[in-house]
């Protein structure tokens, strides 16, 4: 049986850890940056992001290889992904969201985004906000599909392309 922090993904499983990000996470992150971004964060700008905000958090996917539900000690978990986020009275900024190319598609995402979902609940806090490039198709579809709305065009945000801003709200998404 997988737990809620075990994946299965390839047929091998996987123990996924959301965790805050430490020092050693930054070059990591860097290079999954490089690969998802044209204009991506190098490492000097993700600690300013972190170390120069106090209101600014960031967590990382990790993955590591469970077999038998045993961890090997050579089996060191990887850094697939990130989450900088900003919490506010009633919010969550997610100022950045990234997850490795080799990663996306199998359930990661959503992974990450059901664990800042749950943190609304926990925070008391009622809505998710994320600014997108209007390029970014595949983000904003996987936005779309948890349960996020456009609510805003902000011409030229970006380097020749506007932002729209996406909002998941709890308030709307209540079950009846």
């Amino acid at each position: 049986m997988i737990s809620d922090n075990e994946l299965q993904l390839e047929k091998e499983n996987y123990r996924l850890s959301f965790r805050a990000i430490d020092d050693a996470d930054i070059k990591p992150l860097e290079a999954i940056q490089k690969e998802c971004y044209t204009q991506p964060w190098d490492s000097s700008v993700i600690e300013q992001v972190i170390d120069d905000n106090p209101n600014m958090h960031g967590r990382v996917l990790e993955l590591q290889p469970v077999v038998h539900h045993f961890i090997a000690k050579e089996d060191e978990p990887i850094v697939v992904g990130s989450c900088l986020f900003q919490k506010f009275t009633e919010k969550v900024y997610i100022a950045d969201m990234t997850l490795s190319p080799n990663h996306q598609g199998k359930g990661l995402g959503k992974f990450m985004m059901d664990k800042m979902k749950g943190m609304l609940n926990k925070d008391k806090r009622h809505s998710l906000i994320m600014m997108m490039n209007e390029r970014n198709v595949d983000a904003l579809n996987f936005l779309k599909s948890q349960e996020f709305l456009s609510v805003e065009l902000h011409k030229d945000l970006f380097e020749g392309s506007d932002g729209i801003e996406m909002v998941y709200d709890i308030r709307r998404t209540v079950e009846v």
